[in-house]
């Protein structure tokens, strides 16, 4: 154990990730180019009905101060 008390885990193996990452985004985004254009309107429509839900949701259940506007509605 070093003076200071910490030791690192995997600390050589550590700058391995500044290598590892990228190569990673990489792949990742040469594998999604290569997927039909029906996937990307697939991803598009549920992503959008996955926020509306997510911020239907959070307006509904918000600790914020609600405004004197949004109480009357409430």
């Amino acid at each position: 154990m070093p003076a200071g008390g910490f030791s690192a885990p995997c600390a050589p193996i550590a700058p391995a990730i500044w290598l590892v990452a990228p190569a990673a985004v990489g792949t990742s985004l040469f594998l999604m180019f290569g997927l039909p254009l029906d996937t990307w309107i697939r991803l598009a429509v549920w992503l959008v009905i996955g926020l509306a839900i997510y911020a239907a949701y959070g307006r509904r259940h918000s600790r914020l101060p609600v405004s004197a506007e949004r109480s009357a509605r409430l």
